[in-house]
């Protein structure tokens, strides 16, 4: 595979019942207001619309924007740390708890993408 401004491509994910069981769930939490349709700009760079319907096509969009193996070099990781300078509209609030939480929640999954 060719990565892709530094990431993979939309493909398959590796290890889909890790996702379904910890990552869906955060991302819910997270990411459904704006990538789920409130925010055309969001909904149109990651598409989380079906992310209850559809999984499998949501992992594709979210393993898009991972580093298997490689977390902390995760866009997902990246633009949500309420610590870094990268301008997303959701930072857990500035609260390191929370996305802490959320970290440890997807980690396991983007590890078993590699």
């Amino acid at each position: 595979l060719e990565l892709v401004g530094d990431f993979l491509p939309p493909i398959d994910c590796l290890d889909q019942a890790e996702f379904d069981a910890n990552v869906a769930p955060a991302l819910a939490t997270c990411a459904d207001n704006c990538h789920a349709g409130d925010n055309a700009q969001a909904q149109g760079a990651m598409d989380l619309a079906k992310l209850a319907s559809e999984p499998a096509e949501a992992c594709k969009q979210v393993r898009a924007r991972i580093k298997p193996g490689n977390p902390d070099s995760s866009q997902i990781l990246i633009v949500t740390n309420p610590l870094d300078p990268a301008v997303h509209l959701f930072k857990f609030q500035g609260s390191l708890t929370a996305y802490d939480t959320f970290k440890n929640q997807v980690t396991p999954w983007i590890n078993a993408e590699d």
